[in-house]
């Protein structure tokens, strides 16, 4: 099989996550995929192929399409509140200094973090490798962050009982500059394994980079394998983390948000068709009878001399087939609030009645994170990268020695507000009304301002919610294994 070749999983899988990426990105990235979510009107095409005219008239009924993008709001909303505290990192002294930039790209822990937690609401799935590189001033650690498209396909066993990883494979982006232009860089794939292997009788961690034989064969060939170690000693696991929405398990699970994401879909289509509908009956339409077509052209605004028995008129809509439409976009929304705020939900809220057996294994089958479990999830995977982080550059024989920890908030205090003002609040949140940063105060504390918060930081915070995305990855720029790009010179761009 080849590197390349992603895992069944992961084929089932991918088109979720393309939707649920799609619908966080926005409008630009849901009509970019024109008929992939907003099917065209049997005016427009047959069978599959546009009619004369049909595809203008499609990009015409696209182009007036709104995009209501709840699914980024309550991404944001989720994620803001988990790191409404800050994290309370606990780690090695040697270690502190390297918590500012744990990735050497100038990424704090508590940023790399957020960026895990959104992209984990986004799509269920992350991933953080723990590499050895070099430092500005001496070789240390740092963290790796593999979108969940990124990790192609893994393997695990059982011993004694635990989960082991054996095999991960990772897509990664490489950029090199241009040799005949300096000014342009070119890009390309390689695949990066990292395997687990016995030899001697001992398990042994090796990487190996994958790349391309030609630009014109999909063909792959290894690079020599590298053992990665520490201290003289080959490593005996592979430092890998999976995180996902209930578990740091390897396994793929359902986006957190894949119900809101579908509703947001069909909200979009069902203002498509009331802003189609609009367009179509919204102006006055005038007509005649009884007029001879010979007398010239008719004239709006000037007397009309009709044939005897002529008449004339305004057509002008008077039927609900919109406001059915319109009732729709009001229900949508209020459905998308109702999933944005299941995941705050606890346990015991979601019934006052016994649920029986089968109720609570249906429900769970559906794997309905809470935002708590999310965060507990999280937590465990960056408390594990931190524990490797620290055991690498410290003494310690086993990384729980260290005794890192990376504690995040899990107080949401959503048992005392009545479901009808949480939901009040996720519409409030999705229409961005409030910030994300208010939203999680109310939650936690009920009032409407945060403590010591002046309006122009709250501005400011609503103006930075999304921050711009590094130039190459959200995650990790190209680099090659234990040599990542060196900082710029001084007064270098």
């Amino acid at each position: 099989m080849p590197v390349q070749t992603p895992s069944t999983e992961y084929e089932k899988a991918a088109p979720k996550w393309e939707r649920c990426r799609d619908a966080y990105e926005g409008g630009d990235a849901i009509k970019a995929k024109d008929t992939r979510y907003l099917p065209a009107l049997d005016s427009h095409q047959r069978n599959g192929t546009f009619l004369p005219e049909g595809a203008a008239k499609y990009a015409r009924y696209k182009e007036r399409a709104l995009w209501y993008n709840a699914t980024a709001r309550t991404v944001d909303g989720l994620a803001g509140g988990i790191f409404q505290k800050a994290p309370k990192v606990t780690a090695p002294e040697a270690v502190v200094p390297h918590l500012s930039d744990v990735t050497l790209t100038g990424q704090s822990a508590e940023m790399f973090a957020l960026q895990s937690a959104k992209d984990v609401l986004q799509v269920g799935r992350s991933g953080i490798l723990i590499e050895w590189g070099k430092a500005p001033k001496e070789p240390r650690p740092y963290w790796a962050a593999y979108r969940a498209e990124d990790i192609i396909s893994y393997r695990a066993i059982a011993i004694d009982g635990d989960e082991i990883l054996t095999r991960v494979v990772l897509r990664e982006t490489v950029s090199r500059d241009d040799p005949d232009d300096r000014f342009t860089q070119k890009h390309s794939t390689q695949y990066r394994v990292l395997e687990l292997m016995t030899v001697d009788d001992e398990l042994v961690y090796f990487q190996t980079e994958w790349k391309k034989v030609s630009d014109d064969k999909d063909e792959w060939q290894p690079g020599e394998p590298m053992t990665i170690e520490r201290r003289g000693k080959p490593l005996d696991f592979i430092p890998f983390v999976f995180l996902g929405s209930t578990s740091i398990s390897p396994a793929i699970g359902k986006p957190p948000l894949d119900d809101l994401v579908q509703v947001n879909i069909s909200h979009y289509r069902s203002m498509a068709d009331l802003e189609h509908g609009r367009h179509r009956v919204a102006v006055p339409t005038p007509w005649v009878s009884g007029f001879d077509k010979k007398s010239g052209p008719l004239l709006l605004g000037e007397a009309l001399i009709l044939d005897t028995g002529g008449n004339a008129g305004m057509l002008e809509f008077t039927g609900q087939g919109l406001g059915a439409l319109e009732r729709a976009d009001q229900q949508k929304r209020h459905m998308m609030a109702v999933l944005g705020a299941r995941l705050l939900e606890e346990q015991g809220q979601r019934s006052n009645v016994s649920e029986t057996a089968a109720a609570v294994g249906m429900r769970h089958a559906g794997e309905q994170a809470t935002l708590k479990t999310l965060a507990q999830t999280l937590e465990t995977a960056l408390t594990l990268a931190l524990q490797w982080h620290a055991w690498w550059v410290g003494t310690e024989k086993k990384p729980a020695d260290t005794g890192a920890v990376f504690e995040l908030n899990k107080d949401f205090s959503t048992l005392r507000m009545p479901p009808e003002e949480l939901r009040a609040l996720v519409e409030a949140l999705q229409a961005k009304a409030i910030s994300p940063e208010t939203f999680y105060h109310n939650l936690e504390e009920g009032g409407l301002v945060r403590p010591g918060v002046t309006v122009e930081e709250e501005l400011e915070d609503i103006e930075n919610a999304e921050p711009e995305p590094p130039p190459m990855s959200p995650f990790q720029p190209p680099r090659t294994f234990g040599d990542p790009p060196a900082p710029p010179a001084q007064g270098e761009q």
